[in-house]
């Protein structure tokens, strides 16, 4: 998940498990990430806005 050689600190996350289980279409976007991505473009734009 990280690339070869790259060092990290100890208990760094590198992803997350899919609760949303094997029937799902694993390519898709979660509503967490559709979440954070929302509140990410906010920020943007708020910070664009001064």
């Amino acid at each position: 998940m990280v690339n070869p050689g790259l060092e990290v600190s100890e208990h760094f996350k590198v992803g997350d498990v899919d609760p949303r289980g094997a029937s799902v279409d694993h390519t898709t976007t979660t509503d967490k990430a559709r979440a954070i991505a929302g509140g990410v473009l906010e920020a943007v734009l708020t910070l664009t806005k001064r």
